[in-house]
């Protein structure tokens, strides 16, 4: 059998199957074939005109019939993202419109049609995201999840592949949690307060006050640079806990500094209970400035001293107090989100600098020596501003398929 019932409705016969199938023409303007498990021609057609009429009123929702999966149409705009990529016009943030994609939303939407993504589908992506986290999420992930999502969405509508009327509403209110906000500095801010600190020096009366200060100098560059803890191990710091890295085929030469443990670390000589329990690395360069230190130093300077000392090898302490006077005098003391500076501000400011150029919390999460909840917790509402770019896409003319 082979008859054209409409221009929306065909019966043919199958190899295999004793049933009529029910050919019908969708809205994306395929056909799209159904057995109508009957061998009555009458009842085959009754079938195939109940189907089309279910149809229209999913249209009249906005529901296109035969539409793509969230996976066809999220793949492709990975693939367009990706493209700009090439092209070299992306940004660093568009690594994390992918990741996101692939490791939220694919998950959990994947076969689900683009057009029957509604309020009760977010609803229940919303339970799988609180789920997989283990809490409620910050304020400012779900913002960055429904620009992202809202993106792939626009995408769909250019595409055709589904109606504007039809995208649900996207919004933050009621949900979330207000992140624990960190103080940090401003790329200009930073610029300033080094600027200071490397003048500072010939405004001391004393030459120990001299050389302390000439010493911070160093301490806020590498802490900003790394993202050590102030303290607890930019003090316990060692020249033999630095160890050169050549260049190799993948990088350039870089420097891994061995963070070490032990009640007793930075006492003495090293003991056997300063166990290194991880590493960060930094450039070349920053090592090489650091060693400037070593031309202030009484005496030699042997590989078990402490980077950061006073002059004859000896700890060194008042950073604390410094710093805050540095933070005074350029007025930097407080930021304008009204956040408290300390010495622990530059450690957030490393943290916040790297969101922002596009690193995930999985590569800062080692070098930090934290976990990934934790780093959600402080430094989520970082990369807030880098999103403004999110629907670039929604901008660009759609790839047909």
């Amino acid at each position: 059998m082979n008859e054209t019932i409409s221009p929306e409705l065909r019966l043919e016969s199958r190899k295999n199957s004793k049933f009529i199938q029910v050919v019908l023409k969708g809205s994306d303007k395929k056909w799209h074939r159904f057995s109508s498990k009957t061998t009555n021609r009458d009842a085959a057609i009754e079938f195939g005109r109940k189907k089309l009429a279910e149809w229209s009123v999913l249209e009249q929702h906005g529901i296109l019939v035969g539409g793509k999966s969230f996976s066809y149409v999220a793949e492709r705009y990975i693939k367009e993202m990706r493209a700009i990529e090439t092209s070299g016009n992306a940004k660093a943030s568009h690594r994390q419109y992918i990741a996101t994609v692939e490791n939220w939303f694919l998950p959990y939407f994947g076969d689900t049609k683009i057009a029957r993504i509604d309020e009760g589908a977010i609803a229940g992506f919303e339970d799988y995201r609180r789920n997989r986290m283990g809490r409620e999420p910050a304020k400012s992930t779900i913002n960055k999840h429904n620009i992202m999502l809202r993106s792939v969405l626009e995408f769909a509508v250019r595409n055709k592949w589904m109606k504007r009327s039809s995208l649900p509403k996207l919004t933050i209110k009621n949900k979330g949690v207000e992140a624990e906000r960190r103080g940090f500095f401003e790329p200009d801010e930073w610029n300033k307060l080094v600027k200071f600190l490397h003048e500072w020096p010939e405004q001391g009366r004393k030459e120990v006050t001299k050389y302390k200060r000439n010493v911070l100098a160093s301490y806020v560059y590498l802490i900003t640079m790394s993202g050590l803890r102030p303290g607890k191990e930019a003090d316990l710091l060692r020249w033999s806990d630095f160890q050169h890295v050549p260049a190799s085929g993948k990088n350039r030469e870089y420097y891994k500094i061995f963070i070490r443990s032990g009640k007793k670390a930075g006492r003495g000589k090293r003991n056997s209970d300063e166990k290194a329990h991880r590493f960060v690395v930094v450039d070349f360069a920053l090592v090489q400035e650091l060693e400037i230190l070593k031309l202030f130093r009484d005496n030699d300077v042997a590989d078990d001293d402490l980077v950061f000392c006073m002059p004859d090898g000896s700890p060194i302490g008042g950073f604390s107090e410094m710093f805050r006077k540095a933070l005074d005098a350029t007025n930097l003391r407080v930021g304008i989100s009204g956040e408290p500076r300390t010495l622990y501000s530059l450690r957030h400011t490393y943290a916040t600098w790297n969101l922002r150029r596009g690193l995930t919390y999985e590569q800062l999460k080692s070098q930090l020596g934290t976990s990934i909840t934790m780093l959600q917790k402080h430094y989520d509402h970082a990369t807030a501003d880098t999103w403004a770019d999110a629907l670039l896409l929604g901008q660009m003319g759609g790839t047909k398929n």
